[in-house]
């Protein structure tokens, strides 16, 4: 069904309530009443049309049977009447929804009048489920009366999808299509407007000859239809004139090519105009002309020969001249900091900005009460301006100190984080800063935080800036007026009727007595409206009020205010499956069954899992109201419907380690396989010390019985996956091939519980080690392992932390039993954390906790050196070249790692300049040969210290470290270990 279909079918009629009489021999001699009326009656539609206007006349009935002579009744013969029978009819062939029956509003045995069958109407276009209805009455026996609705449903986007060449991505192309939206309505005038907003887009493109045509396809069990946009281009038109006119100070001569890149015929696109347009502008200003006058450009189109004339007026204005007096400023930072001179402009706002701007700057330096005037002067007898920036700096401070006083609740320390007013400072370099804004701002921080500490009556009552008589130093001062800190006297809940008094309030944190902090107060709320939702109040509506206590200042009560509405049923889950996708697997995600209570956190995490995929563009979970089953219950659907994003992607990465010299990778992965939401992916790593390639198959979950709150909503991926690996160590080489089972049970964001079967094949290269039981370099070594990690992630940036820990335990046991020939125990588990030294503070505190510890049991005596644990290098122990930590070989010198790992890191990290930071650490640890070898006399300790520099890539680190008391080569008493390393790479250490 086109658009121009669709139109044929909107009439407009004035009301009528009419009986019309059937043929006897056809009908018995009944009557049949209709009303036929539009979605454009009630103003749902495409025409504007008063509610007034319900029905549409339509043929009378002795035409349809041939029956013209039969008799006619009055008109009130059926008015009155009981109902005996109410139908509804869907005209295309849809069943009827449950939610239409309750919007008419009529039930047998009810008296049928024409005010309550116009009511029935206006409910039906009100429930927006219909296009138009038709309601035909005839009598049943001496008083009743058979009644039937025939309506047309109301069709809803499915999807939005394009045919032909459409020359631009339809990615583009779908967001200007507004109006057509995944679920709304299918109009006339909707798809009008669509087919003109597209056919606009490409004119401005230069196809002025582009045809498109809107078509609807056939609707699907919800009443969702996919809307196609046929798109013809045409030819790309050219441009065949340019015309450059008005009062030009600049020869046309110089409107070269760098300036108009779009030349005589070139192809046409507005864009390409504006940019040529904005050149020329950019070339007044750079040539002195700060205020010209450029037209927007205009086109005529020549359709015979598919060409675009460009004409466009500029007044190129007078020759400016800007000053700044009363202070230096280079001019690199006049422009920088003054509109004028960077776009252009004469205008009040534009200089007025660039005022603020000179002040702003001013105040950063010390100039806290400098002022900043600006004057434009046009040349008596030239075609000149001079705008001048008058500054008068005056006398230039230092914030020696910020106080807060009137109260011991809050001090400057507290709220210094989110402060604007702050003191001078070495690190940065700053002499502070204090202007009316800020003091305004800062004021309002700390009544905030005072309220939320329960000081629900704390004003600011007076800022205070004081000098010194012979020195540059300030001291501001707020001073505050807290009030008495105020706690919860009575906690009333109204309204509830589900849940009792005492169910609601063990959900609340607060209680009597408690301190009343409107954050507190907050999240109870939040608390309460969680709990409605998970019980299928998806219209529940909790309000809060704090009420004072008479003649107490100090205690409140608390009243929420309970608006339950209905509890919602799931009638029907819908799913629109196309593109790749299956339903089938688009249900598995969703996991909501018919019958179920309606959970809104079901519906959120089901939106999170289907985003965490990376398949979908767009993820839309609706929830429309299907009909009341009682006073407090309600059915509603619910759809899901999906945008697929691309399913391939590719994904590149350079870097660079001090000890690896440059890396790189290679990733390329489908999220979608086999529409099946199954991701395969494969990835090559290459670097000096490491070569590897590694394929994998993830299937995307494994449903989780729902036994405890913990389990549910858990998802369980599983991943499979081969791998061949060539690593350098210290002192061997290691070629592994690798074939690995994976699942992942993930509790939330932060937290997932990993197990793993790995079936190993490794063989020792290179060894630099005479132990006899480590010379494995002839025999290749099986080993079949299992193992459990979990990991727990909070920070708030993996590659460069500032708030958050990370924590992770690993347990892996080898045995025969599940392949390989080695048996072991191997624990490794870390620990970090991050945090600022205050909330907001510049300087970041980090830490890191390393231990592993391994044991060999059975018929292994020793521990394979290519399983044992190494240390030392950029990332761990930086006062040690890469893995030159712990016992060494007495002939070769070579370390020859440990069955135990103990190491721990210290670091601040703290801004330098705008792109760059500083660091201090100090790292301590070492790898033992036995784990009842640890002692703290064996750690190697290091200081040091360096510089990340923020990059595109990432940060990159140089860090100095200095190994304190480095020890002794066994082989070579009298040689040491270098106490010096310097390591470069991109990333944190940790």
């Amino acid at each position: 069904m086109s658009a121009s279909e669709l139109k044929k079918t909107v009439t407009r009629q004035p009301p009528v309530w009419l009986l019309k009489p059937l043929g006897a021999a056809r009908r018995r001699g009944g009557w049949v009443v209709r009303a036929v009326v539009s979605a454009l009656s009630l103003g749902f539609g495409l025409l504007p049309a008063g509610p007034a206007a319900w029905a549409q006349n339509v043929l009378p009935a002795a035409q349809e049977t041939g029956a013209l002579d039969a008799p006619r009744p009055p008109v009130g013969r059926l008015d009155g009447r009981i109902i005996t029978r109410l139908d509804i009819e869907v005209k295309d062939g849809l069943p009827p929804e449950p939610s239409l029956t309750e919007a008419i509003g009529l039930q047998v045995g009810e008296p049928l009048t024409a005010a309550r069958l116009r009511a029935a109407l206006a409910r039906l276009y009100r429930s927006e489920r219909v296009a138009n209805a038709e309601v035909r009455a005839v009598p049943d026996g001496a008083d009743g009366v058979s009644a039937r609705f025939v309506v047309t449903r109301q069709l809803r986007v499915a999807e939005v999808a394009f045919d032909g060449d459409t020359i631009f991505p339809v990615e583009e192309l779908r967001p200007r299509l507004a109006a057509l939206d995944r679920g709304d309505k299918i109009t006339q005038r909707a798809l009008l407007e669509g087919e003109e907003t597209l056919r606009s887009f490409y004119r401005e493109r230069g196809y002025f000859q582009a045809a498109v045509a809107a078509r609807v396809a056939a609707p699907n069990d919800a009443a969702r239809s996919r809307v196609t946009f046929a798109v013809s281009p045409g030819s790309q038109a050219t441009i065949g004139a340019w015309r450059i006119d008005g009062d030009l100070k600049i020869p046309l001569s110089d409107f070269d090519a760098k300036v108009i890149r779009h030349p005589v015929g070139a192809p046409y696109s507005i864009e390409f105009i504006q940019s040529d347009v904005q050149r020329m502008r950019a070339l007044h200003v750079a040539r002195g002309y700060l205020d010209p006058r450029i037209s927007e450009p205009r086109i005529a189109y020549d359709p015979a020969a598919n060409r675009v004339a460009v004409t466009v007026n500029v007044i190129s204005g007078p020759l400016v001249t800007v000053k700044v007096e009363g202070f230096e400023l280079r001019r690199e930072e006049q422009r920088r900091l003054l509109p004028v001179l960077r776009e252009g402009g004469l205008d009040d706002f534009t200089l007025e900005d660039g005022a603020r701007r000179l002040l702003a700057a001013l105040q950063q330096r010390g100039y806290f009460f400098a002022e900043v005037e600006w004057s434009r002067q046009r040349l008596v007898g030239e075609d000149r301006v001079v705008v001048t920036y008058a500054i008068e700096p005056n006398r230039r401070y230092r914030v020696q100190e910020v106080r807060v006083v009137g109260t011991e609740a809050l001090s400057y320390r507290d709220v210094a984080d989110d402060f604007k007013t702050r003191p001078a400072s070495l690190v940065p370099p700053s002499r502070g800063l204090v202007t009316e804004d800020t003091l305004a701002r800062d004021a309002e921080v700390i009544a905030r935080d005072l309220r939320n500490a329960g000081y629900l009556r704390a004003q600011v009552t007076e800022r205070r800036v004081g000098t010194g008589l012979n020195d540059e130093s300030l001291t501001v001062l707020f001073q505050v007026e807290a009030g008495p800190r105020v706690q919860v006297d009575e906690i009333r809940i109204e309204g509830n009727q589900l849940f009792d008094d005492e169910r609601l309030k063990r959900e609340l944190k607060l209680g009597l007595g408690d301190f009343v902090t409107q954050a507190q107060v907050r999240a109870d709320l939040e608390r309460l409206t969680a709990l409605y939702l998970s019980e299928g109040f998806a219209e529940a509506r909790i309000r809060q009020e704090l009420d004072d206590v008479p003649g107490d200042p100090s205690r409140v009560a608390i009243v929420y205010e309970v608006e339950e509405g209905k509890r919602f049923t799931i009638n029907r889950v819908i799913v629109s499956a196309r593109g790749r996708t299956s339903e089938q697997t688009l249900r598995r995600f969703l996991a909501l069954r018919p019958g179920e209570r309606l959970r809104r956190d079901r519906l959120t995490q089901a939106e999170q899992a289907l985003y965490a995929t990376g398949a979908f563009r767009q993820v839309l979970i609706q929830t429309p109201y299907v009909q009341a089953t009682s006073p407090t219950d309600a059915l509603a659907d619910v759809t899901l419907d999906v945008i697929e994003s691309k399913p391939y992607t590719l994904a590149y990465g350079f870097g660079y380690q001090t000890n690896d010299g440059p890396r790189g990778s290679f990733e390329i992965s489908n999220a979608n396989m086999f529409g099946r939401l199954e991701v395969g992916s494969g990835i090559v790593r290459l670097s000096r010390r490491e070569q590897l390639a590694q394929v994998s198959y993830q299937f995307p979950r494994l449903n989780l019985p729902r036994v405890t709150t913990l389990s549910d909503g858990i998802t369980a991926p599983i991943l499979i996956s081969a791998l061949v690996q060539r690593q350098a160590r210290v002192s061997f080489t290691a070629q592994r091939l690798v074939a690995l089972i994976q699942s992942e049970a993930r509790f939330d964001a932060q937290s997932a519980l990993i197990f793993r079967y790995r079936l190993q094949n490794v063989r020792v290269l290179d060894l630099r080690v005479t132990n006899p039981p480590l010379q494995r370099v002839d025999e290749p070594l099986n080993l079949g392992t299992f193992s459990a990690t979990y990991v727990r992630d909070t920070r708030d940036a993996p590659l460069d932390a500032t708030r958050g820990s990370f924590a992770s335990a690993d347990f892996t046991v080898a045995t025969p039993r599940i392949g390989g020939s080695e048996r072991f125990v191997r624990f490794l588990g870390q620990i970090q954390g991050y945090r600022r030294v205050t909330e907001r503070s510049p300087v970041i505190l980090a830490g890191r906790l390393q231990v592993g510890l391994a044991r060999p049991y059975g018929d292994t005596q020793i521990l394979p050196i290519s399983e044992r644990f190494f240390s030392g290098g950029p990332t761990t122990l930086r006062g040690l070249g890469f893995e030159q930590a712990g016992p060494r070989d007495p002939v070769t010198d070579a370390p020859i790692g440990g069955n135990a790992l103990v190491a721990a890191t210290g670091e601040a990290r703290f801004p330098l300049l705008r792109n760059v930071e500083g660091a201090v650490f100090y790292d301590v640890g070492n790898v033992f040969a036995r784990i009842s070898d640890i002692g703290f006399g064996q750690f190697a300790n290091s200081l040091g210290g360096g510089f990340r520099i923020k990059t595109p890539l990432g940060p990159l680190r140089v860090d100095a470290a200095c190994l304190i008391d480095p020890p002794f080569f066994v082989a070579t008493p009298n040689r040491r270990l270098t106490n010096f390393q310097l390591h470069i790479t991109f990333g944190q250490a940790f």
